[in-house]
């Protein structure tokens, strides 16, 4: 028997779920040295640069700088500025928060607080325009787990393109695949990494599901659902809802509670704010009717503004430019990135074009000059750019959307 040199201690070792790896024979040998062991599985996911400097988010983007509204523009502000001027509006119960999607829960609590003794709760964390149904929790949670998901044997995908937003999910549908479980995806098609089978767009395919799909899931010991932010905003959530009740996703396997219910967020702070009760039942929606006196925006106002030329036509083409500002890094200054594309009407169609440009980082003062110099190369004879302030609403972007003149795109040109 081995000397217990370690009698009494406590070990945490990471990376310990294989049987044969090196985390799980480390835990075995600490364990033989007379340690108490706590082993946890880690997730499958290679460092990369990306993931490895994520850390500037957490000294870079946080909210320890404010702007507020001077002359109908964003300007850094003191934190006294800001809350005296709170104060000097007196805005009583009318003001709200949006939250961003990469907001730390502490901020959003202590706003929630402020919000609270002013008697409001004008809250908001799906900055994008998004208006589920938050009432429970476990409808709109992963709830059957990343080390869950690769034991369904039947799954159905709805409105998520998982590879490219949750990759880490992806790896276990990949391991659910092998292991021959069905996967069936409603959505625009994607290059997956596995087998599966497509069965169309339209979100409401969730009530005419075609009868082999039905039959999978009625035959399937571990089905599950997943919903993607297109599924979300498609309004296929409660459709999704039905099914998990008529297939008894809830359900005891092998004496172990399963619940292959799940939800895909792509926002970081998603699920943190909505357990904060940032969750309005008419989404955004419900905050812009209120039109409160003051707004607080945490982290919800990464488009700034929006900068958009009139097209300049010539026969059977079109060129257009847009500009757009972003904070950067809460200082007071923006990155400003153009737009430009050249549609032509062909025989076959329209054609188009697009590329984009980062004209660089500016103040608020310096907008006119920048924007000058956009139009001075462009070398097109641009008129006159409308100017418009977006501060994260999705809304805007909806009426800008409204008002595009899709005419040469639709009508033919001689």
């Amino acid at each position: 028997m081995p000397e217990k040199t370690l009698e009494g201690k406590v070990a945490l070792v990471t990376g310990a779920g294989s049987p044969i790896g090196l985390g799980y024979n480390m835990a075995s040998a600490l364990v033989e040295a007379g340690a108490r062991v706590a082993m946890v599985d880690v997730n499958e996911e290679w460092l990369s640069d990306k993931a490895r400097y994520q850390v500037d988010g957490l000294m870079r983007r946080r909210l320890d700088k404010v702007f507020v509204r001077r002359d109908g523009k964003l300007a850094a502000a003191s934190w006294d500025e800001a809350f005296a001027m709170i104060a000097d509006a007196k805005p009583g119960s009318s003001i709200a928060a949006i939250a961003g999607d990469l907001v730390d829960c502490e901020t959003m609590f202590a706003a929630k607080r402020l919000l609270a003794e002013l008697g409001s709760d004008k809250l908001e964390g799906r900055q994008t325009g998004l208006d589920y149904d938050c009432s429970s929790l476990a409808g709109i949670a992963f709830n059957s787990t990343l080390a869950g998901i690769e034991t369904a044997d039947a799954i159905l995908i709805v409105g998520s393109q998982v590879r490219h937003e949750a990759p880490l999910i992806n790896v276990r549908l990949r391991k659910a695949a092998k292991r021959g479980a069905k996967i069936f995806l409603i959505g625009p098609e994607w290059d997956t990494t596995f087998a599966c089978e497509f069965l169309g767009e339209d979100a409401g395919l969730l009530h005419d599901l075609p009868g082999h799909v039905a039959d999978a899931f009625k035959d399937a010991s571990r089905p599950a659902i997943i919903v993607g932010p297109g599924g979300l905003a498609a309004g296929a959530l409660h459709p999704a809802l039905s099914l998990a009740n008529e297939w008894n996703l809830v359900r005891d396997v092998d004496g172990e509670a399963w619940n292959g219910f799940n939800v895909i967020h792509t926002a970081a702070a998603r699920m943190g704010a909505v357990m904060l009760g940032y969750a309005q039942k008419g989404g955004i929606k419900d905050v812009v009717d209120a039109a409160p006196a003051v707004l607080l925006s945490l982290g919800a106002d990464a488009v700034d503004r929006l900068w958009i030329f009139p097209p300049v036509r010539r026969g059977r083409r079109e060129q257009g430019l847009v500009a757009v500002s972003t904070f950067l890094d809460g200082e007071d200054r923006r990155v400003i990135i153009t737009a430009a594309y050249t549609a032509e009407q062909t025989g076959g169609g329209v054609t188009f074009e697009a590329s984009f440009t980062q004209e660089g980082e500016a103040p608020p003062e310096r907008f006119p000059s920048v924007m000058a110099g956009v139009v001075r190369r462009s070398g097109e004879g641009l008129g006159e750019a409308r100017e418009v302030e977006i501060l994260g609403f999705a809304e805007k972007f909806e009426q800008l959307l409204e008002e595009v003149d899709m005419d040469f795109f639709e009508t033919p040109h001689p």
